[in-house]
């Protein structure tokens, strides 16, 4: 390296120059670098690697399963492999194929939906592959009630684990894949420390968070419950409301530093792991402008648990790891990627949608909260019999009770309704005033309120945005360490502005999400490119509505386990 403080300045400049041209060329080249595919077997024997496609393209989905596609010239030996499935099993190797996908420290991992063969008009055969990621072997597992027992004894009703989200959650999905991995077992009080249980020749791992780290990160929390429901059925809400993130990768021996300590996996072996890459209820960002920057919040709820509410990072500092030179990361406390609006940015195409709201309030009900209705029975028929044997008589209690059930059934503790402070504030005069809930028909239940946050939710005014960005214009895109941000991170837009009156931008405002969909693609005419989206039509679900749902949940698994009637 050289010693600038040895040259004049104008070789300085020059020298400095020198070294921006050779890393934007260093950047062009590493962009311009074919993914490395490779197809494994079932038992995750390197069966190839494949470069000789016509078309391939894989997606990343936070929370979801994404597809990829290759075309594969048929004379292609992997293509023939991958074709002959009767003598693939007959050789022992197995019925299922994986592929690995990895660029700029990314890795997409799945394994064969379908396949086809076709001929074409210009006399090609081709070998057309659609993959399945692998988040859809946690599709695969479900949560029993008790999976420490056989099926033909599931004691209690329903399987519980309340705590801070990540390690309520892993702990469900240890849980359960362990009843795939082993036969006989046994655990320590916490089953995410460490070196609880061998995992060394697990094909699915968890990697490990402790109650006591996940307590301290500040996770919120959420009591996930299931009676045979899937884990990741299960877990949707949960990771909705607190923004989490399901990360998997398959575990490349030789390549790959062991994830979990203690533990040497076996080559193949999928790691899970459940991470916060939002801080919305720590610190983060949602909004700002150019002018004065990304305003640092976080979010918490009203006290009426209706509206929520956007607090200010007093004094925040910016993370330590912005201040190593090179380095490409997105700390989630103070996130700074932002696509500005105009004719030569990032931004290829946008979609914002201002909406108003309806309905100031919402009412739920129809039938009378929990023993309302039974306690008015009782009260009735045993002032009818003591009524009867006063005047000696037979019993006339229950004969009462069946005239009375006209006038009371359902008619106490039967409706409820919200409001919200802030529409009644913001609406006006002249407002939409309210409509009925469509769900939660129980009053006065966990259930209802959830159901009028629903409603409130589907009737609030909200700005949606979804917009497709440009790999390099300026940001990349990567994982590891090799790009400014990845799935689950969230980054910036500027909004599009009003055109019609003056030929500058005249909303500033940046709005902030998480990435939700990325997209690698390329083909023999294309070099590989990132696609990434921000935002999408379920981007403003709520999260409050989504916290009330693990309480009902809660409140249904109180049901299931008849601590309480009906």
């Amino acid at each position: 390296m050289t010693d600038l403080s040895t040259l004049s300045l104008e070789e300085q400049c020059r020298e400095i120059w020198n070294v921006t041209l050779a890393a934007e060329e260093a950047d062009r080249r590493a962009r311009l670098e074919p993914p490395v595919m490779r197809i494994w077997t079932a038992d995750w024997n390197l069966q190839g690697v494949l470069n000789s496609e016509y078309v391939a393209n894989f997606q990343w989905i936070d929370n979801d399963a994404g597809t990829g596609l290759t075309e594969i010239p048929l004379d292609d030996d992997l293509a023939k492999w991958i074709w002959q499935v009767r003598q693939r099993i007959d050789a022992g190797e197995k019925r299922h194929v994986y592929i690995t996908v990895e660029k700029d420290g990314a890795q997409w991992s799945g394994r064969i939906f379908d396949h086809g063969v076709e001929k074409r008009e210009d006399g090609t055969r081709v070998l057309s592959v659609r993959w399945i990621n692998d988040f859809d072997l946690l599709r695969k597992y479900l949560v029993w009630c008790n999976p420490f027992l056989p099926d033909f004894v599931q004691a209690p009703h329903a399987f519980f684990v309340p705590g801070p989200s990540i390690w309520s959650l892993k702990t469900c999905l240890f849980l359960n894949v362990m009843r795939e991995q082993e036969s006989f077992y046994e655990l320590d009080d916490d089953p995410m420390d460490q070196g609880s249980v061998g995992m060394s020749n697990w094909s699915v791992v968890v990697k490990p968070t402790t109650f006591l780290d996940d307590l301290n990160a500040g996770t919120i929390w959420s009591v996930p419950n299931s009676r045979f429901k899937y884990w990741t059925d299960m877990s949707k809400d949960i990771l909705e409301d607190a923004q989490l993130s399901i990360q998997i990768r398959r575990f490349i021996e030789g390549e790959d530093e062991q994830p979990i300590a203690g533990e040497t996996l076996r080559n193949g072996a999928l790691v899970v792991d459940i991470v916060d890459k939002s801080g919305y209820y720590t610190d983060t960002s949602n909004g700002g402008d150019p002018f004065t920057g990304l305003a640092r919040t976080f979010a918490q709820f009203a006290e009426d648990f209706i509206d929520e509410v956007i607090e200010d990072v007093v004094d925040p500092a910016a993370p330590d790891s912005y201040k190593v030179p090179g380095q490409r990361l997105t700390d989630k406390t103070c996130p700074y990627v932002v696509y500005l609006e105009g004719e030569e940015t990032g931004i290829e195409s946008g979609k914002f949608t201002a909406t108003p709201n309806s309905a100031i309030q919402v009412v739920a009900g129809g039938h009378s909260m929990p023993f309302v209705n039974e306690l008015i029975s009782a009260a009735i028929q045993t002032a009818g019999d003591l009524l009867a044997a006063a005047v000696v008589i037979p019993p006339i209690g229950g004969a009462v009770d069946a005239v009375a059930q006209i006038f009371y059934w359902d008619s106490l503790f039967a409706w409820m309704h919200a409001r919200s402070a802030g529409r009644v504030a913001n609406s006006g005069w002249s407002r939409p005033f309210e409509v009925i809930a469509a769900d939660g028909d129980r009053a006065y239940t966990l259930e209802a309120l959830l159901s009028l946050r629903k409603s409130l939710h589907e009737t609030r005014s909200y700005f949606s945005h979804e917009i497709n960005i440009r790999d390099g214009a300026p940001w990349f895109i990567g994982d590891r360490g090799r790009g400014h941000f990845f799935l689950g991170d969230r980054i910036g837009a500027q909004v599009i502005g009003d055109y019609g009156t003056t030929m500058f931008v005249d909303d500033h405002t940046i709005y902030v999400d998480r990435v939700r969909e990325l997209t690698l693609a390329w083909d023999r005419e294309s070099p590989p490119e990132w696609v990434a989206t921000i935002g999408d039509q379920e981007k403003n679900k709520d999260r409050g509505q989504r916290a009330l749902g693990a309480i009902a949940n809660l409140g249904g698994l109180v049901q299931q386990l008849a601590v309480h009637g009906k």
